[in-house]
C-alpha cells in the first residue's frame, strides 16, 4: 500500500523575485519542477514589484512590498512585522482556495533570524504548514556588521523559533555558518549543499586550441566582490600576459566603466563588457570562458556562499578565489581551482602559474571538478525530511533490539533507523544546551550568594542531567 501524499502545495517564499533575470527567477523555476515531480501544486510568493514580462504566470502571487535586503537593511520592527504579516495575508488566501485541510510545504529562501522569529509568533495559526527555513549567509557578513553579534543574535532568536512549536527545519548551505553558530551559541541548523540554480550545458564557439586562455569576471563591478582587487592588478600586471592570457571583464555604467574602459583602451588582452546581460547571454559568456575569477573578499564572503561559483563548475570551468572564503573552502573541497592571496601580488603569483602551465595545466584542474549538486535532486531530499513538531514524523523509535539487525538490511529500515537517530540527537541536543545554561546560572547565583535559589537550581541541573541519560 502506497504511503498517503505528505504534502498539497509547496510554496516558495521569494520577495526577491521581480523579473526574469538573475537567481530568483531561475530558483522559482528550478523548484517548481521539483513540485511537479512530487506531485505537488507550486506557487511562489514573490515581489509585488514585477516587471511585466512575469506579470500573469500562472505560479506567481505577487505578496511581498519589500525585497529581503531592504528587510535586513532596514530592519526596524514594523518593517520585519509587516514583512511576515503580508506572508500570513498571502498564505491566509491559498488556504481560502486551496482548502483549510490543505498540507503546505513553505520553502523560504534567503532568510534572516530576525524574519523567522516574527514568524514564531504566529506558530498558533500554521498548524497546518511545514517550514523549511533557509538562514542566508549574507546577513551575516554585510558593510557595518559585527559578525560576533550577529551569530550571537541569530542564536538566541533560532532557539525562540524552536520553542514554539512551529513545524520547522532551519538550513543553511554555509558549513563555515553553521560551525560557528553551533560553536559560538549552542544554536544549531541542517547543512544542504549549495547548488547551481540553472540547468546549465556548454555551448562553446569553435575556437582555435592554440588561442589565448581567455579569463573572464562574470559579475558585477562592486568592491566587495573583488572588482577593485582586480581592476588594480590588471593595471599592474596585465601586460606581462598578452599573447598568453586575456581577461574578459563586466562593468555597469556609471561605476568603474570609465577606468576600466580607459585601462581596456591601452592593452590589447583587455575586453570590457559594459551594461546588463540577458540570461543567453550570461550563460554564452561563461561558455566562452577557460577561466573564471571570482575574487570575493572574505569581509563579505566568510560565510557567504556563491551561486556563480556553482554556475561556473557545472559548466566544468575551473576558479580562481581568494583565500580564507566559503568560496575557497569549496574550491579546495571539490577541487577544479586556484585560491590566491588577497592581494595583488597573490593574484600575479596564481595567473603566473596559470599562464605557465597552459592548456594542459586547464586540464588537469577540469578533471579535479567534481560533481555540482543540482536543485531538484537537493530539494527532493529536503521535502523528505522529519520536520521537527510535525505530528505525522515525530520522534518514535519503531523497532525493538532484536528486531534492529533484520530492519537494517532493508533500504526503508535504514532510512527510518537514521531518522530516530537524528531525532534522537537533536532531544539530546536540546538537553545539554538547556543543561550548560542551568549550570552558568547555578555559577552565578553561587557568586552572588543567593543559597536558596541555588539549591532550586542545583536540583533542577541533577533532574535535567538524570533525564538525558534515561534517554
Amino acid at each position: 500500500m502506497s504511503e498517503p501524499k505528505r504534502f498539497d502545495l509547496f510554496v516558495s517564499v521569494n520577495p526577491d523575485l521581480r523579473s526574469r533575470a538573475g537567481h530568483p527567477f531561475h530558483l522559482d523555476c528550478a523548484l517548481r519542477k521539483v513540485a511537479e515531480r512530487s506531485g505537488l501544486k507550486f506557487v511562489s510568493f514573490g515581489n509585488k514589484q514585477q516587471d511585466e514580462e512575469i506579470k500573469g504566470l500562472d505560479f506567481l502571487n505577487p505578496v511581498f512590498s519589500s525585497t529581503s535586503w531592504q528587510v535586513f537593511f532596514e530592519g526596524t520592527p514594523e518593517i520585519v512585522s509587516s514583512h511576515v504579516d503580508e506572508f500570513r495575508e498571502g498564505l491566509k488566501g491559498l488556504r481560502e482556495r486551496s482548502g483549510e485541510d490543505a498540507r503546505i510545504f513553505v520553502y523560504w529562501y534567503m532568510g534572516s533570524a530576525e524574519v523567522f522569529a516574527e514568524l514564531s509568533r504566529h506558530a498558533s495559526e500554521l498548524t497546518r504548514s511545514v517550514f523549511c527555513l533557509h538562514l542566508f549567509s549574507g546577513f551575516f557578513c554585510e558593510p557595518g556588521s559585527f559578525t560576533m553579534a550577529h551569530l550571537w543574535h541569530a542564536g538566541v532568536l533560532l532557539e525562540r523559533l524552536r520553542e514554539t512549536g512551529l513545524q520547522c527545519e532551519v538550513i543553511s548551505d554555509s558549513e563555515k555558518l553553521i560551525r560557528d553558530l553551533e560553536l559560538h551559541t549552542g544554536a544549531t541548523c541542517k547543512l544542504v549543499p549549495a547548488f547551481a540554480s540553472q540547468e546549465l550545458s556548454a555551448a562553446e564557439r569553435d575556437r582555435p586550441s592554440d588561442r589565448c586562455i581567455r579569463v573572464v569576471y562574470p559579475t558585477d563591478d562592486s568592491s566587495k566582490r573583488g572588482f577593485d582587487l582586480l581592476l588594480e592588478f590588471l593595471q599592474q600586471h596585465a601586460v606581462h600576459y598578452s599573447g598568453s592570457l586575456e581577461f574578459v571583464v563586466r562593468v555597469f555604467p556609471g561605476n568603474s566603466s570609465g577606468v576600466a574602459q580607459s585601462l581596456a583602451s591601452e592593452l590589447d588582452n583587455v575586453e570590457i563588457l559594459e551594461g546588463q546581460l540577458t540570461d543567453d547571454e550570461f550563460h554564452q559568456l561563461l561558455c566562452d570562458a577557460d577561466v573564471v575569477i571570482l575574487p570575493y573578499l572574505k569581509e563579505l564572503f566568510y560565510y557567504r556562499t556563491s551561486s556563480i561559483l556553482y554556475e561556473a563548475m557545472a559548466l566544468r570551468k575551473p576558479v580562481v578565489v581568494v583565500e580564507e572564503t566559503w568560496l575557497s573552502e569549496r574550491v579546495s573541497l571539490m577541487g577544479g581551482g586556484w585560491i590566491a592571496e588577497a592581494t595583488v601580488e597573490g593574484l600575479a603569483a596564481t595567473f603566473d602559474v596559470i599562464a605557465e602551465g597552459g592548456r594542459p595545466g586547464l586540464e588537469e584542474k577540469i578533471r579535479r571538478i567534481s560533481a555540482v549538486p543540482q536543485v531538484e535532486d537537493l530539494f527532493s531530499s529536503i521535502l523528505s525530511l522529519p520536520y521537527e513538531g510535525e505530528e505525522e514524523f515525530t520522534f518514535e523509535p519503531k523497532f525493538s533490539a532484536e528486531d534492529v539487525e533484520n530492519c537494517y538490511q532493508s533500504e526503508k529500515g535504514k532510512t527510518r533507523l537514521q531518522s530516530d537517530y537524528e531525532a534522537a540527537g537533536r532531544e539530546i541536543a536540546k538537553l545539554e544546551r538547556k543543561i550548560r545554561w542551568l549550570e552558568s546560572e547555578l555559577d552565578r547565583v553561587v557568586n552572588s550568594k543567593t543559597w536558596r535559589y541555588t539549591e532550586s537550581l542545583r536540583g533542577m541541573v541533577e533532574s535535567v542531567k538524570e533525564w538525558r541519560m534515561k534517554k
